[in-house]
């Protein structure tokens, strides 16, 4: 109950861009959705995570995740909702995109820190809040990748990813 409290307390008294991830996605379905429904928040869950937030069945989002994502928004969402994953899904209620890098040794404790972080970097930089979830998602995978390249996949760490960051965005600029 003090959890939703502070939530509630933070969306209706705090207007600049907000990032909603891990535990504190589970207490959206408890707060007035039209508290923090609007187009500059970005919640960043996993499929499980998602599944307890939107009511659909896990096993439905596994296997059509695009879908779903769509078919979600059909309630007519301002928010940007980072559904985490292989091809990570980043969708507004005007945009879309769907990412193409990263990798399953990704799929590691603190690898949603590091996206968090990641993407609130981008909002401090001034991105819209679409662009710094797309760009995020995307810098975020390819760093895994060039970690994947240089250590190999099987035993890759959430530092791995924050090690390879330069390099990824690096990569970005040339």
């Amino acid at each position: 109950e003090e959890n939703k409290k502070i939530l509630e307390i933070i969306f209706k008294n705090f207007q600049k861009p907000i990032v909603v991830d891990a535990d504190a996605i589970f207490f959206l379905r408890d707060i007035n959705l039209d508290i923090w429904n609007r187009n500059n928040i970005i919640i960043t869950p996993h499929e499980a995570e998602f599944s307890r937030m939107s009511l659909y069945y896990l096993e439905d989002i596994k296997e059509n995740r695009l879908e779903v994502v769509n078919k979600f928004f059909d309630n007519k969402l301002n928010y940007t909702l980072v559904l985490k994953g292989k091809n990570t899904i980043v969708k507004s209620s005007e945009e879309i995109y769907i990412n193409n890098t990263g990798n399953s040794g990704m799929a590691t404790a603190g690898s949603g820190d590091c996206l968090t972080g990641i993407i609130l970097s981008l909002l401090g930089q001034g991105y819209n809040v679409f662009n710094a979830a797309k760009l995020g998602v995307f810098i975020h995978g390819l760093s895994g990748d060039f970690a994947k390249e240089n250590l190999g996949e099987d035993s890759l760490i959430a530092s791995d990813i924050i090690k390879y960051l330069p390099k990824a965005i690096k990569y970005i600029r040339e």
